[in-house]
């Protein structure tokens, strides 16, 4: 059973919660707890093409096939879990937003003042935490964001 920390909001007693549910379904639990609209958590009602100043954050592995090539599945998926989320959670306590997962690599990004110093202060977290060599990719700039 899942649980938000610092809020006890249960996500695992939420009806449409299924076991091994996709992650669409936290969202009217994300909309309880932020009190917000389904449509503002999506940004429906943000303009839908605009450029603003980013810095984007992507983090991964180093020596991951040869990981990869000596682990189990669920052998391989606790070590990725293992990565991922205290990343998240430095990336998360500094204010960046973790847009994507892809493989052993994680693609973030910070907005607003200090985004770059609070990108930095993330990645050396980040490399501080890993057991593991990292790679880190920090870059700032006008970014569209928007479909």
């Amino acid at each position: 059973m899942w649980r938000v920390r610092r809020t006890g909001l249960n996500l695992g007693a939420h009806p449409c919660a299924p076991p091994n549910a996709p992650d669409i379904c936290l969202l009217p639990a994300l909309v309880e707890l932020l009190g917000c609209t389904v449509d503002a958590l999506c940004g429906a009602d943000r303009p839908r093409d605009r450029v603003v100043e980013a810095t984007a954050f992507f983090l991964d592995l180093r020596g991951f096939s040869a990981l990869a090539g000596k682990l189990q599945p669920a052998e391989l998926a606790i070590a990725l879990n293992a990565f991922f989320y205290p990343a998240a959670e430095h990336i998360a306590a500094r204010d960046g937003i973790v847009l994507k997962y892809i493989g052993d690599a994680l693609l973030a990004v910070f907005l607003g003042p200090g985004q770059r110093e609070r990108a930095f202060e993330a990645a050396f977290a980040c490399r501080d935490a890993s057991p593991r060599p990292l790679g880190i990719g920090i870059a700032s700039g006008p970014v569209w964001m928007g479909a």
